[in-house]
């Protein structure tokens, strides 16, 4: 099945397993960006802003995703702020 969901195993800190994630299945995390930004009439840019509106609540109430986001966009090597 080409478009079955992956399984993807990672071990290590929260950065860590986010961007051995973020490596593993780069492309399919760009193409959901792509179908995600398609369906609204927003840029990058402004979902991103809105995206980074929420870090804060983010940063507060789960610390540890927000390492794992930033290994994500590290790993599939796209801006922090589309990975959130």
């Amino acid at each position: 099945m080409k478009d079955s969901f992956p399984f993807v195993r990672v071990k290590g800190s929260r950065y860590a397993m986010g961007r051995q994630h973020g490596e593993i299945v780069a492309d399919r995390i760009r193409r959901f960006i792509d179908i995600i930004l398609k369906g609204t009439k927003m840029g990058r840019e402004e979902a991103g802003q809105r995206a980074m509106r929420f870090l804060p609540l983010f940063e507060r109430f789960s610390p540890g995703l927000v390492e794992e986001v930033r290994g994500l966009a590290d790993g599939a090597n796209i801006p922090f702020e589309e990975a959130l």
